[in-house]
């Protein structure tokens, strides 16, 4: 697996991994490509090499201001899930804020999103609070969860 910095050419295959996982943000391709644009933002995107051909297999999204980040969309393609990639990825995405001076990193999930809450939570993602009637189709809260990044407070997934 190979992880990279997001190409402009990337913006269809993530896009379609994202309409893919209905649990993900849901976003179109150019918020992804306005995202990119932005100072402090980034997005990184896992590769596996199947066939002898380079496949995206999913993505992170993320945004740091100062010390604090936002892991804004993470989603990986359903045949590659629970493989890896979304430790390699969110692994990655750590590592970079650390590099970069963050301490904390947030997140949004639905409560209905067990897997995800297992995931943040083996991690060391503690529950912040609760947005009320945060997201649409359904509707539902957003459990705003808090992963602490600094390098002394726990190793990175992998």
């Amino acid at each position: 697996m190979r992880i990279r910095s997001f190409a402009g050419d990337d913006v269809a295959a993530i896009h379609a991994i994202q309409q893919q996982c209905p649990q993900a943000a849901q976003w179109k391709p150019e918020d992804y490509l306005g995202l990119a644009r932005e100072p402090g933002a980034v997005i990184l995107v896992a590769e596996l090499e199947l066939s002898n051909a380079l496949e995206v297999a999913g993505f992170a999204a993320f945004h740091q201001v100062l010390d604090e980040a936002e892991l804004r969309n993470l989603a990986v393609h359903p045949s590659h899930q629970r493989k890896g990639v979304a430790s390699v990825l969110l692994g990655s995405v750590i590592l970079r804020l650390r590099e970069s001076g963050a301490k904390t990193l947030y997140l949004e999930v639905r409560p209905s999103n067990q897997p995800a809450r297992v995931f943040y939570a083996s991690v060391g993602s503690r529950l912040d609070y609760t947005r009320s009637n945060y997201y649409r189709n359904p509707a539902e809260d957003a459990l705003v969860m808090a992963l602490e990044i600094s390098p002394s407070s726990h190793p990175s997934p992998r």
